[in-house]
């Protein structure tokens, strides 16, 4: 089972904390995830949370997996991860209760949460989600309302499961009398792998070379002169 040391705090703590680490100021944190810099200024202050969406955005500005943004665990070196009942990290905003499942696998690209839904409306659940890569839920308890913008919803109930591009906006709703519980998976597309090697950027960068390579062979020799012949 791999190991982490865990050191918990608010979201907030630890956004000013890498901020301070890499020189970011809350402008250049806003370019980056989208969020406005009011919202993140309110987050370090402790006056609002983030959604789960906007966790993701941030998570992705600062190039490093959920997990270690909220958990600010130090992922270990080991192939397998056991999450034990009761103990994963909690994050709650006003209608969702995430925790995170497993965290201390290195570089791992899929985030695992089990989610509390507790907003029956869209004006409960608030703005639309939409963050880069996939997004996966199996419906553990209860049944969901299921809505991607612009398209009819899809009533969920316990055992069914979607999967989709999160780019798309998308919320989904406790449908019913209760709450529901979604066991979820979340694929960051643009955060790369330690050691990625951009092949295709490789390529034009040779080819740019060749070309200006060719250029330079080609230049026009200056009027009334001859190349000498090597004897």
């Amino acid at each position: 089972m791999a190991k982490t040391r865990r050191k918990l705090r608010p979201l907030g703590e630890r956004v000013r904390q890498l901020r301070a680490e890499r020189a970011m100021t809350l402008a250049r944190v806003s370019e980056l995830s989208g969020i406005s810099v009011s919202t993140l200024s309110k987050l370090e202050n402790g006056q609002t949370g983030l959604h789960l969406d906007n966790v993701i955005r941030l998570a992705a500005a600062f190039e490093m997996p959920v997990s270690i943004l909220i958990n600010d665990a130090v992922p270990a070196s080991g192939a397998t991860s056991v999450a034990r009942a009761g103990g994963p990290y909690s994050h709650i905003v006003d209608t969702l209760d995430f925790k995170v499942l497993h965290d201390d696998l290195p570089a791992q690209r899929n985030i695992f949460w089990k989610v509390r839904l507790r907003a029956r409306t869209l004006d409960e659940f608030g703005p639309y989600h939409s963050h880069p890569g996939e997004e996966f839920f199996f419906v553990l308890e209860g049944r969901v309302k299921f809505q991607i913008a612009g398209r009819p919803a899809t009533i969920l109930k316990e055992g069914d499961s979607v999967q989709f591009d999160s780019a798309l906006e998308h919320a989904y709703l406790a449908y019913g009398g209760k709450d529901a519980m979604i066991l979820m998976s979340n694929t960051i597309a643009d955060r790369k792998q330690p050691g990625f090697i951009d092949w295709n950027a490789v390529q034009d960068t040779r080819q740019s070379a060749m070309a200006s390579r060719g250029r330079t062979d080609k230049r026009p020799r200056t009027a009334g002169t001859r190349t000498r012949r090597q004897p």
